[in-house]
C-alpha cells in the first residue's frame, strides 16, 4: 500500500464542476463569482486568503443580512454604528453650542452692567463696582467664546476619524466576508436544513430594519 502525503489543498483531487454546482445551489446568486473565491480559500496556504468580496464592502451588515450571516451582521453593525456616531457629531453635532450661548449671556450681563456705570456716573454716584463686575464677565464671555472655537474646530477631526474608521470597517468586511461565508458554505453541507442559504428577501427586510 502506497502513501500519499498531501502538501496542500491543491494537491486535493476534487470533482470542481460538482463543487461549483454544489456552491451556486448554496448561493443562488452569483454562483461563479463565490465558487471561484471558495476555490481560492481552500487553495490558500496563508493566514488569510487574499479574496475581497466589493458587495459586502459596500453594503455592509446588509449583506450579511441578505445572505444569513448573522454573526457577521451583528458584529459589524455595531462597529458601523461606532463610525457613523463619529461622522454625525463632526457633520451636524454643535459642538460647543453651549459655551457659545454662555459667552453670549455674559456679554448681555456685562453690558447691562456697563449701563448701569453709565446711569451711575450721570447721577454723581459711584460707578466702580459696576465696572468691575462688567470687566470681570467679559472676561469670562472670552473664555467661554474660546473654548466654544475650539469645541467647534473638533468637529473636523471627528468627522475625519469616522470617516477613517467606517472606511476600515468596510476594508474588513470586504476582506473577510468570502471566508466567513465559506464557513457557512460548509456547515450548510452538512446540515442543509439547518444552516441558512441563498439570498432571503425576508433577511434583507430585517437587516435593513
Amino acid at each position: 500500500m502506497t502513501d500519499i502525503t498531501v502538501t496542500a489543498a491543491s494537491d486535493i483531487e476534487v470533482d470542481r464542476e460538482a463543487l461549483d454546482a454544489s456552491i451556486g445551489e448554496f448561493t443562488e446568486k452569483n454562483g461563479a463569482y463565490y465558487a471561484a473565491a471558495f476555490h481560492r480559500i481552500h487553495e490558500s496556504i496563508g493566514l488569510v486568503p487574499l479574496t475581497f468580496n466589493l458587495a459586502a464592502a459596500a453594503l455592509g451588515p446588509v449583506w450579511s443580512a441578505m445572505r444569513g450571516v448573522w454573526g457577521f451582521f451583528w458584529a459589524f453593525i455595531l462597529l458601523e454604528m461606532i463610525a457613523w456616531v463619529q461622522i454625525g457629531r463632526g457633520a451636524w453635532g454643535v459642538l460647543g453650542g453651549d459655551l457659545a450661548a454662555r459667552a453670549l449671556k455674559q456679554l448681555e450681563r456685562a453690558r447691562s452692567f456697563l449701563d448701569k456705570a453709565e446711569a451711575a456716573k450721570l447721577a454723581g454716584e459711584d460707578a466702580e463696582r459696576f465696572e468691575t463686575l462688567a470687566g470681570n464677565l467679559t472676561r469670562a464671555a472670552e473664555k467661554s467664546q474660546a473654548a466654544a472655537d475650539a469645541a467647534a474646530a473638533q468637529a473636523t477631526s471627528i468627522l475625519l476619524f469616522g470617516l477613517v474608521l467606517l472606511l476600515v470597517f468596510k476594508l474588513i468586511q470586504g476582506v473577510w466576508a468570502n471566508i466567513v461565508y465559506e464557513k457557512q458554505y460548509t456547515n450548510w453541507r452538512i446540515e442543509p436544513d439547518r444552516v441558512e442559504s441563498g439570498l432571503r428577501r425576508r433577511n434583507l427586510a430585517l437587516g435593513i430594519l
